[in-house]
């Protein structure tokens, strides 16, 4: 309350709340204001850093933006990292700011000025330059469209460029019309001269080598079949208000384990691995994917590991009918985070027993959770019948200097314990030493 009447004498006030008591907080402290004051405060649902950075490049402008673009150009701020990841799919329930989106009537093509340019940064048009261009165009009074092939977006929001997923080499079209068409295509041409920004210097030396050894391992074999849940017998309540309470107990819970993981593969693996569980831990707090927990509950006066059950079932379908081979595997994360809830809910652990000797380890898949569970241990490689190689499982494999072969087939699952197996990654083989 005290930072907001500090803004007393600001056109408008925008709130960026985090989860859960920062927004019952923040409520609180409008609640307590008086009512001209509470009158021009606006609460955002943006993420806070992506939301502040839109909010910032928008305002900034030298032209009066209206507190509806503003709010909207911060809660369509996640789009643009959505788009770097190619993470468009799932989550977001905003519509894609591309091509059929974009009013180009307001465009006057007969008497409109263009400018082409062939993009030479090397990492393309990312977050950076496109908040650049924003800032820049933002200011003149002229109707604009930002062309990559048969794409289209309003080069006045830095998440719309994003969405063009511009690379290197990749040919984009400026065209203005308007009272200030000619003054937005000479400021665009001053910015992507200067590279909008960038330095294009990327030198690199390299050097070249050869193997000193094959990348073979050897050991004797375990299968491991993880346990399931308990049944959902064991889980009783299916009153909806105390569902909702298991439910929200089990995301904390795990969303705590997550946290504890990340810190763990930080230090031993570094920020790349550990982000991969903050991202799951981000999952948990997804208010989309909470408010269809909360609804399946209500609707089907279900319990709390039956709608867990079936919401994360469904996203993790979702996943698996994606194209895209990076974003498919996303679904084996999904599967995780479903079977941690349900353990959760019924007290129970994913367990790996002692190796005591150099082993493989022989499973359908294995986790992100899982496989961070067996560092220090005595697996020296791993052979799933099922996954990708994409998967975050296998990322974390090659962080751990642990060989991994994924879809090798059921008929793996068939080989006995204490078989002397033997991986061969250069022929992407697993053999049984007779």
């Amino acid at each position: 309350m005290e930072a907001i009447e500090a803004l007393s004498d600001a056109n408008a006030i925008i709130l960026l709340m985090d989860l859960g008591s920062a927004v019952l907080s923040a409520q609180t402290a409008v609640e307590l204001l008086s009512t001209d004051l509470a009158a021009k405060t606006y609460f955002c649902a943006a993420p806070i850093v992506e939301g502040a950075i839109a909010i910032t490049v928008a305002a900034s402008s030298k032209i009066n933006i209206s507190i509806d673009t503003l709010l909207s150009d911060a809660e369509n701020s996640l789009i643009a990292k959505q788009a770097q990841l190619g993470d468009l799919t799932i989550h977001s329930n905003i519509a894609p700011l591309c091509v059929d989106n974009i009013n180009t009537q307001n465009i006057d093509i007969k008497n409109s000025v263009n400018y082409l340019w062939v993009v030479r940064n090397i990492n393309g048009l990312h977050a950076r330059p496109a908040a650049k261009i924003a800032a820049v165009l933002t200011p003149f009074d002229a109707q604009l469209i930002l062309e990559k092939g048969s794409q289209q977006v309003n080069p006045k929001n830095m998440n719309q460029i994003a969405l063009l997923q511009i690379r290197q080499g990749d040919q984009i079209n400026l065209i203005a019309s308007g009272n200030q068409s000619e003054e937005a295509i000479n400021a665009f041409k001053i910015l992507a001269a200067n590279n909008f920004g960038e330095s294009l210097d990327n030198s690199t030396t390299l050097f070249y080598g050869q193997k000193a050894i094959e990348p073979i391992v050897s050991g004797l074999s375990f299968q491991w079949t993880r346990s399931k849940p308990s049944s959902i017998s064991t889980i009783v309540d299916q009153q909806s208000k105390l569902a909702k309470q298991q439910l929200t107990t089990a995301l904390t819970r795990v969303s705590h384990n997550l946290n504890l993981i990340a810190q763990h593969a930080k230090k031993m693996y570094g920020t790349s691995i550990a982000e991969i569980f903050h991202g799951h831990i981000a999952l948990l707090s997804d208010e989309e994917i909470i408010q269809q927990l909360n609804q399946y509950i209500e609707q089907h006066q279900a319990n709390a590991y039956t709608a867990i059950d079936k919401v994360f079932a469904d996203i993790s379908a979702q996943y698996r009918q994606i194209n895209d081979n990076y974003l498919q595997a996303r679904y084996l994360d999904i599967d995780d985070l479903r079977r941690q809830l349900l353990l959760s809910l019924t007290g129970q652990k994913t367990q790996f027993p002692p190796f005591e000797h150099p082993t493989l380890l022989i499973s359908d898949t294995l986790y992100p959770s899982e496989i961070i569970q067996l560092a220090c241990s005595n697996i020296i490689g791993i052979a799933l019948s099922d996954s990708s190689p994409y998967a975050h499982t296998a990322i974390i494999a090659q962080k751990m200097g642990i060989p991994i072969l994924v879809n090798l087939g059921d008929k793996i699952l068939s080989i006995q314990n204490n078989r002397q197996l033997i991986i061969n990654l250069q022929k992407l083989s697993l053999s049984i030493r007779s």
